[in-house]
């Protein structure tokens, strides 16, 4: 938040998650930043230590209640499946947003205020109601863990315009992009000149190689390695 009225995203890297990387990312930050997260648990000490405001992405939440929803055949699914319930309703909050995109934060406040919070109403009162009923290993039973240990983060942004519901916008700045690596999805922020060379030689390479080298090259592309591996697999 640079309260311009202009966003303004920088990007860093480091080589993983921990609080000791994190706390050189956020030393300086002033208090009452706002920081958005997934479920990531060191995320909540660092919002506590530099006293943060921390948001939930509903972007990440929506993603266990898909999981759920795929993870049931298609002919027995129906708009009455507990997990497309909660994706309709998670649905209704992004069209607000859709709605509210191009309007002041003040007014996009109101209608949160009054629209968006009663949708988040109704979705706590099912959270509620079936959680009893739902096995807590179960796709749907982890999506449901998800939202209630994440709900007080998840319901902050109705509280300010300038919020965002997730970090959708981060991400398409990030240039990142999504592929499957051995049956994994792995997001990698690449230049546009080395997705080509990869889509080429992804599926000519053993995919536990592929994933093992994959991410050392990205950091800095080697381009001519990655050109040998284009070579072998055409030949």
């Amino acid at each position: 938040m640079t309260d311009s009225g202009h966003p303004v995203r920088c990007f860093t890297y480091t080589p993983g998650r921990g609080a000791q990387l994190a706390d050189k990312l956020f030393m300086g930050i002033r208090k009452g930043a706002v920081l958005m997260t997934d479920g990531y648990e060191p995320y909540n000490g660092i919002a506590e230590r530099y006293q943060l405001v921390h948001l939930g992405c509903w972007v990440h939440c929506r993603r266990y209640f898909v999981k759920a929803e795929e993870n049931v055949p298609k002919a027995a699914r129906s708009r009455d499946l507990l997990a497309t319930r909660f994706i309709k309703l998670i649905g209704k909050l992004f069209a607000a947003e859709a709605r509210t995109a191009k309007w002041e934060a003040n007014q996009r406040q109101r209608l949160r205020r009054r629209y968006s919070a009663r949708v988040l109403d109704a979705i706590y009162d099912l959270m509620l109601e079936q959680s009893p009923g739902v096995v807590p290993n179960s796709l749907l039973g982890k999506a449901l863990t998800y939202l209630r240990e994440q709900w007080p983060k998840l319901i902050l942004y109705v509280e300010n315009g300038d919020w965002p519901i997730s970090n959708n916008a981060c991400h398409a700045a990030s240039g990142m992009t999504g592929i499957v690596v051995d049956g994994s999805m792995a997001i990698l922020d690449v230049a546009p000149q080395v997705l080509p060379l990869i889509a080429r030689v992804a599926d000519g390479v053993a995919g536990q190689a592929f994933g093992q080298h994959l991410c050392r090259l990205l950091i800095e592309p080697d381009f001519e390695r990655l050109q040998q591996w284009q070579a072998v697999r055409l030949a």
